[in-house]
């Protein structure tokens, strides 16, 4: 046996690194406040931008799947990618200045088409108190040469009376959305289904929770944001009236909301209600769960106030408890806390980067909650980067599930190869991967818990189609990066018959199955190539004389590794 010198040309530990957050792009665009707007783009903070909306509270945004932006609207107008109104988008009955003035969800299982839901709101210097009630409008991507425009399907009236909340998920088989809205003057929560056929227009009704009444807490009771957790286990509203935040449990597969925890104010400055009881809330507006769904942010819209409450404590009285509170908003001033800071928080939104988003009036820029998943002071309450334009009170609204980051998970197993799941995987009827990796020997798999070898390092986006009982299809899509595994190619072996270190052995290799290999002599006369080489067929050396020969091995992606390598016999 001779002395088995290895020498590796170059050797990473294979990594994974974390998927990107930007998992699905419809939320990429943000339209919003006087002309205001933002831009998501991986792995940079984002961009300003500027739209023709000017809005008081809220608006609603749509983007592909590429995240380029598709059409946005106010509730009452509809603006196409062009910032300009669609040819039939003017005359929708939401209300401007309306928590959740609107609401675009995608039709399951089509390309182009997309309903807008609307709810009318309380503005007494408008005359509007909810009458108009809760409406939807569709829009086809198709029409005005690809721009969209509405169809005839205007204004359709769904429930009335009805407040300003509205909250979209998707349903346990991950296809099928879930429209959710709240009756006015009433404790019943209102879920519409939205399938490849269509709204169902057999809503599924919750009697639960406190009554959103005039009685109790005047028209503000309509006023406030209502949430789902990105998973759709959870819907959390303000009741600004009745001072008051509650978080109900909600069943994805029925629709049904249960369960209701009354959530009671750390209040700083010492204030109690008249009854003598545990702190309240006082103008609370606006609502948002971290992406992990276990902290709950809201907002105090008269005052800079963000609270926070850890979810995982339980109860009423326990969650109650954890209450912390940030009296300064990040665009005010050292001195200026709670009231003498001059503006006031919204709306808060969760972003596609995982951070989250909240309005401050009247500044050209927006609070960042950095770290939300962080329960205390690392959450890192901080500014956004400058906008062009200002905000008002509102943010956009969107469906919480574009937000879920969990619905393909991924796990290094070793070198290329990767396993993958779906929170999905035991809910929906049928499941399909595309792993966006053509140069691979198979790219596509339908085992709801796949492996997969990559054809090498990149950058990828994996594609998971779910079908439903009823034969309706989605996609989910996730970007991950896989990062470098390099070939372990020796520069030495000894081809004497003596079983040790006989082959040309390259480690690693069965990861990359479509290279090509070449060995030449000194005087580059070629002495072995070959396509899809693998250690099961090593070189063995053949006739070739002691002495040392030279390297050419191409990987998939068109990496070359070159060198040298010494046969000692």
């Amino acid at each position: 046996m001779k002395l088995n010198q290895i020498h590796t040309i170059s050797l990473f530990l294979f990594l994974l690194l974390p998927g990107t957050f930007f998992a699905q792009r419809e939320a990429c665009n943000w339209q919003f406040g006087n002309h205001a707007g933002m831009r998501f783009n991986d792995g940079s903070k984002p961009a300003s931008i500027t739209s023709a909306v000017s809005t008081l509270e809220g608006t609603s945004c749509i983007s592909d799947e590429n995240g380029n932006l598709l059409f946005y609207t106010d509730g009452v107008t509809v603006w196409n990618r062009n910032n300009q109104p669609m040819p039939n988008g003017f005359g929708l009955m939401g209300l401007a200045s309306s928590t959740h003035s609107a609401l675009i969800i995608r039709k399951p299982g089509s390309h182009n088409l997309y309903y807008i839901f609307t709810a009318d709101g309380n503005a007494n210097a408008l005359n509007h108190h909810m009458e108009n009630g809760y409406r939807y409008s569709i829009v086809d991507m198709n029409l005005d040469n690809g721009l969209g425009d509405l169809t005839d399907a205007k204004n359709v009236l769904l429930y009335a009376p009805s407040t300003e909340k509205l909250a979209a998920v998707k349903q346990a088989d991950g296809v099928n959305v879930w429209l959710m809205t709240h009756e006015w003057n009433s404790s019943k929560f209102v879920a519409y289904s939205l399938t490849c056929d269509g709204l169902d227009p057999n809503p599924v009704i919750s009697d639960v929770g406190e009554s959103h009444a005039y009685s109790t807490g005047g028209y503000y009771n309509a006023i406030g944001q209502m949430k789902f957790s990105t998973d759709g286990n959870r819907l959390a509203l303000a009741l600004l009236g009745n001072l008051r935040v509650q978080v109900f449990d909600f069943n994805p597969s029925t629709g049904i909301v249960s369960n209701p925890i009354n959530i009671l104010a750390y209040w700083p400055d010492g204030y109690l209600q008249p009854n003598g009881g545990a702190f309240d809330f006082e103008n609370i507006y606006g609502v948002e769960f971290s992406p992990n769904g276990r902290v709950l942010y809201l907002t105090k819209i008269d005052a800079g106030y963000l609270f926070q409450y850890d979810l995982s404590a339980g109860d009423s009285p326990g969650i109650s408890a954890t209450g912390q509170y940030y009296s300064m908003g990040p665009w005010c001033e050292a001195d200026q806390v709670g009231w003498s800071c001059p503006g006031s928080t919204g709306a808060l939104q969760l972003g596609p980067d995982g951070k989250i988003y909240g309005a401050m009036n009247p500044f050209n820029g927006l609070n960042v909650i950095a770290d939300p998943d962080v329960f205390g002071i690392g959450c890192k309450y901080e500014k956004s980067p400058k906008l062009t334009n200002s905000c008002n009170y509102g943010l956009p609204s969107f469906m919480a599930s574009y937000f879920r980051h969990d619905v393909i998970r991924e796990k290094k197993e070793e070198c290329l190869k990767m396993s993958f799941t779906s929170t999905y995987s035991q809910t929906a009827t049928a499941i399909s991967w595309d792993f966006g990796d053509p140069n691979s020997v198979s790219n596509t798999s339908n085992d709801p818990d796949p492996e997969h070898i990559y054809s090498d390092s990149g950058t990828y986006t994996v594609s998971l189609t779910l079908t439903n009982a009823s034969g309706c299809t989605d996609v989910v899509r996730k970007v991950i990066h896989v990062a470098v595994c390099d070939p372990v190619i020796p520069n030495i072996f000894t081809p004497d018959g003596d079983g040790i270190n006989d082959l040309f052995t390259i480690g690693d290799i069965s990861f990359f199955p479509k290279n090509e290999l070449v060995i030449v002599n000194r005087w580059g006369n070629e002495v072995f190539s070959a396509k899809n080489y693998s250690n099961e067929t090593a070189f063995d050396g053949g006739d070739c004389v002691d002495g040392v020969y030279f390297y050419k091995l191409i990987l998939p992606n068109g990496r070359l590794f070159s060198g040298f390598v010494t046969i000692v016999r």
